[in-house]
């Protein structure tokens, strides 16, 4: 998913780029933007399996709800390194070359 996102806004990403924004800035950027998401679908899907499961007398244990919650956060964040680096790394003149 952030993959797609890096190559949607490669020429917005590209432009902060040839602005002057360094390369750690641009994959801080791209992962704090991906812990956002990552935070805020993790609690909403912690929160509505909990809600659910509690209707259903089935409910896990609390420690097991945000244990799965803090680890779908360390994946999402993993997996937004290689893409912010790809991005990072991307000359920002053949981004912004028109075609």
């Amino acid at each position: 998913m952030t993959f797609a996102d890096t190559l949607v806004r490669r020429d917005d990403l590209g432009r902060r780029r040839a602005l002057g924004m360094s390369r750690n800035a641009l994959i801080a950027f791209i992962v704090v933007r991906t812990a956002v998401a990552a935070v805020g679908g993790a609690a909403l899907g912690m929160i509505a399996g909990s809600v659910i499961l509690g209707a259903l007398a089935t409910a896990p244990p609390p420690d097991f709800v945000a244990a799965v919650g803090l680890l779908a956060v360390i994946a999402a964040l993993a997996a937004s390194v290689p893409p912010a680096l790809a991005a990072a790394y991307t000359d920002p003149v053949r981004v912004l070359r028109t075609p």
